[in-house]
């Protein structure tokens, strides 16, 4: 089975130590994401206003791999494959597979459809990368910014730009040479001009057990925190993951707080196949573990492949794996909670109790103290082999009764199913992809209203 194969193949399905992830999704920081803080009523329905596989654009991105950013005027994501009908980095069943895309989509007048506009088309090593997985981050100017895990002069992936109107790409980075970071798998997020980011390979530390076996990194590097110079490309690992004690593998992006950023790793720690909540400041110094992760059989949740989201003083989040619920064929998970204040984490709900969902692997949103998520299976057996399509959910923690509540259950149909990202808000609207389903088994964008 191919490294790519593998990446989608290890998402969930399976009860192995590290559950996978098809996609991350960063805190946006961009003047296209507009949220409408008005109340969310429970009585929700889905419209899957865009389908994957129904287009006239050679061979369609494929999966939803990517969060939305934008608002409901226009969307714009990635897809891991699909665009043009060759590839100079083969890495799914073919190179005709495509390398993926970059796209817009813009509502069709008076229909609850959308149309897609096709922005770039990835073309591969070396000049180009090829399957994105990061949701994108936009800057004032509207240029649009990404990474690849493919691709590049050293084929480790790229740290891309998109300038309008026309979108020309430049590589602000390709990663891969020496020990650099490889194989960046979320995306980036600004501060101050300067782009920060994770690879789940590359860096100075290797431990092929752990990095390679259980996250895929052929070399078995153990991943790195990054910056580069949004104006100049000047590219700088922060931190090299893999020493003991301290977290291998970060799928997801990182979040700022006021001037020290966080993440998740989906190994090591204390646990060392659980993973950790990190941070490190943006010069690099200061990194250590937040929380190591403990497994279910210390009342704990374990692999935590989603970006961190910061609520008055409190970081929120989820593992794809752990809590008190367990199943034999796949992994269950947790909603969790760190006080920032004394560092103290907290496991809000354990996925896998009845119809609830499991498996969550996208970041949450927050409206007005109600977060709001997916999760990759569960919520019923019509998917997945009996596992589930998948669920998107609700968790008010601060109210004095805290509810779990499932705002809708995918059915597998034209609706899609296994979301693996995060939710947008525009508008008293929540907008997300998913990555199979559809009338092609290409996936949707979908639409979650009043």
């Amino acid at each position: 089975m191919t490294r790519f194969l593998r990446l989608l193949a290890m998402v969930g399905l399976t009860a192995a130590a590290s559950c996978n992830h098809a996609g991350t999704t960063p805190t946006i920081q961009s003047p296209l994401t507009v949220f409408n803080a008005a109340s969310i009523r429970q009585t929700v329905h889905v419209i899957p206003f865009y389908d994957y596989g129904k287009s006239g654009y050679d061979v369609v991105g494929e999966g939803g791999s990517g969060g939305l950013i934008g608002s409901e005027t226009a969307l714009y994501g990635v897809t891991a494959l699909g665009g043009s009908t060759t590839c100079s980095t083969p890495f799914g069943t073919s190179s005709s597979s495509g390398c993926g895309i970059v796209y817009r989509l813009v509502p069709n007048t008076g229909k609850q459809t959308y149309k897609i506009k096709v922005l770039h088309k990835f073309e591969g090593a070396p000049g180009d990368g090829a399957a994105s997985f990061a949701t994108l981050l936009a800057d004032k100017s509207g240029n649009l910014y990404g990474t690849t895990f493919y691709g590049g002069t050293y084929n480790g992936g790229t740290l891309f730009k998109l300038t309008p109107p026309g979108y020309s790409e430049t590589i602000l980075h390709s990663f891969g040479y020496g020990q650099d970071g490889l194989s960046p798998i979320a995306g980036v997020i600004e501060i101050n001009g300067v782009l920060y980011g994770t690879t789940i390979g590359g860096g100075v530390y290797t431990n092929k057990r752990l990095c390679e076996t259980y996250a895929g990194v052929p070399n078995g590097t153990c991943g790195t925190v990054y910056s580069v110079n949004a104006a100049t490309g000047a590219e700088q690992v922060l931190h090299s993951f893999g020493k003991t004690g301290d977290g291998a593998a970060p799928f997801a992006a990182l979040l700022n707080v006021d001037g020290t950023l966080y993440g998740t790793t989906d190994l090591g720690g204390s646990s060392l196949y659980c993973g950790t909540v990190f941070r490190i400041g943006t010069d690099g110094s200061g990194e250590e573990v937040v929380h190591s992760f403990r497994n279910a059989t210390f009342g704990d949740g374990c692999n935590p492949f989603a970006s961190l989201i910061s609520v008055n003083g409190t970081l929120y989040g989820t593992t794809c794996c752990g809590g008190g619920n367990f199943c034999a064929n796949h992994c269950e998970g947790t909603l969790f909670s760190v006080d920032l204040s004394t560092e103290q984490e907290q496991v809000l709900h354990e996925f896998g109790s009845g119809n609830d969902g499991s498996e969550p692997v996208a970041a949450v949103t927050d409206v007005q103290g109600v977060l709001y998520g997916t999760t990759n299976i569960g919520g019923g057996t019509s998917c997945m082999s009996g596992d589930g399509c998948g669920v998107i959910f609700s968790f008010a923690p601060s109210s004095s009764n805290p509810v779990y509540n499932v705002l809708y259950p995918f059915k597998g149909a034209a609706d899609g199913f296994s979301p693996r990202d995060a939710l947008l808000y525009s508008h008293r609207a929540f907008y997300g992809t998913t990555t199979f389903g559809g009338k092609k088994g290409l996936g949707t964008g979908i639409k979650l209203r009043q």
